[in-house]
Order: C-alpha cells, then sequence, then structure tokens
C-alpha cells in the first residue's frame, strides 16, 4: 500500500508537469500570435498616405466668333480716319494695297512715328489721336508764283504735302529741302542723296498720281 501511494504521487507530480508545461506553451504562442496580429495591425498607420493626383488646370476659355477683330476690319477703320484727315484718298473697302500702305507711312512720317507701312490697333488709336494733314502740311504750301528753280518748287511742294518736313517753298534747295529728299528717297528704297535728280522727279511724279503741280 506503501509502495502503491508513493508511486502514485510521483505519477500525479509527472502529469502535473506535463499540464503546466503544456499550457506554459499555450499561453507563450497565444502571446506571440497577438503580438504578430498588433503589429500587422498598427504597420499601415505608421505609413504616409499617397499624395492625391494634382488637378488638371481648366481649359482656358476660347474667344467668341464674334469678338475676333478681322484684319479686314481693321483697314477699313484705318482708311477711314486717314481719309477723314486727308491722308488717304482710296476705296475704304478693308483691302490691303500699295496706296493704303502709302497714306500709313505718309502719316507715320508726319507725326514722327516709325515708318512701318503697316496697319495695326496702337497705328489707329494714333490716326484717331492726331489732327488732320493739312494743320501740318497746309501752312508751308505757297502759290505757284512762288520765284525760283520750277523743278524745286514742284518738289518742295509734293514734299510739304506729304508731309516730308517743314519745308519753306522758295524754289532754293536749302537745308530742310536736302532732308526732306533725304527722307523720301529712304521711304522708297532710293540712295539717299538728298539732291534733285530726274529720277527723284519722276518717283514724285507717280507718287503723286502723274502730276508735280
Amino acid at each position: 500500500m506503501t509502495r502503491f501511494s508513493a508511486r502514485g504521487a510521483v505519477d500525479f507530480l509527472a502529469v502535473s508537469v506535463a499540464i503546466a508545461a503544456i499550457l506554459l506553451v499555450f499561453v507563450n504562442a497565444l502571446g506571440l500570435q497577438k503580438a504578430s496580429n498588433a503589429a500587422r495591425i498598427s504597420l499601415p498607420a505608421t505609413q504616409k498616405s499617397p499624395p492625391l493626383p494634382a488637378a488638371a488646370p481648366l481649359p482656358q476659355p476660347r474667344p467668341e466668333p464674334g469678338n475676333v477683330r478681322s484684319r479686314t476690319d481693321l483697314l477699313r477703320d484705318v482708311q477711314q480716319e486717314l481719309a477723314s484727315r486727308g491722308y488717304y484718298d482710296g476705296a475704304v473697302d478693308g483691302a490691303a494695297s500699295p496706296r493704303i500702305s502709302q497714306a500709313i507711312r505718309d502719316f507715320e512720317i508726319t507725326q514722327r512715328l516709325r515708318v512701318t507701312g503697316e496697319a495695326s490697333e496702337t497705328l489707329l488709336a494714333q490716326i484717331r489721336n492726331a489732327g488732320n494733314k493739312s494743320d501740318i502740311t497746309g501752312s508751308v504750301q505757297p502759290s505757284k508764283s512762288v520765284a525760283g528753280n520750277p523743278q524745286i518748287l514742284s518738289a518742295q511742294r509734293l514734299l510739304a504735302r506729304f508731309g516730308y518736313g517743314s519745308i519753306h517753298v522758295s524754289g532754293t534747295a536749302d537745308k530742310e529741302t536736302h532732308e526732306a529728299i533725304e527722307r523720301f528717297e529712304r521711304d522708297h528704297k532710293m540712295p539717299a542723296t538728298g539732291e534733285i535728280s530726274e529720277r527723284l522727279m519722276r518717283e514724285l511724279a507717280a507718287f503723286s498720281g502723274g502730276s508735280l503741280d
């Protein structure tokens, strides 16, 4: 009986140790699993959210067809304004032509602007702010009875009429006349001599429509 009791106590102790070992393994496994799950749950929170894509720029509004000013309309207005001020005597039709280009150059020369011969909105505003051509050149156009060289007189009259400077129409080729001739020659792609010549008189005649008066 005593041997049996001692043996039973040993068996009970062995079973208890085994049970304790199994419980310890289970507790450790459960603890590791919880820690792993917690790590997996908390990982995304530490990561930064990817940046949102930038918004695409809004398209620029296109001008309505009715608000676009055509080249024809611009030229027509330039023709009208130049004609009303005595610089242009052609058709007011909005069509480009050598005549309107020359009228623009005449205006630019008279107003001491950069000579381009081209219509623009800036030029149109300058024309509208300017006076009549006769207000500038009319005072330098005397009667044909002035004494002097007839050829020089004709050249001076035309140069004054077309705004090439404040010329004293005397029939004498003075400094102002030479400077006016040079400006005219440069505008018409001629050698700038500043002198009265047959070629100059032909160009002046053609420019004035065939008349040297």
